[in-house]
């Protein structure tokens, strides 16, 4: 794929992160949980690494394009 595993595993985390977040079901946390995050701190950190949003100004950019 033209990456490591672990950076793979942190694109489909992202990913899937991201969709379950702005379908509205979830919050931030069961969000976490859902992606196998036990440390919330860890998920809030490389969330914003990855998106440069944290997950709530991810939801309010995003939301509304769905």
């Amino acid at each position: 794929f033209g990456m490591s595993p672990k950076t793979y595993l942190l694109n489909l985390k992202m990913n899937y992160s991201g969709d379950l977040l702005l379908s509205g079901l979830y919050n931030t946390t069961q969000v976490a949980e859902l992606c196998g995050y036990d440390n919330i701190s860890l998920f809030y950190r490389q969330f914003k690494n990855y998106y440069n949003l944290t997950p709530t100004e991810y939801i309010k950019k995003y939301k509304s394009k769905k």
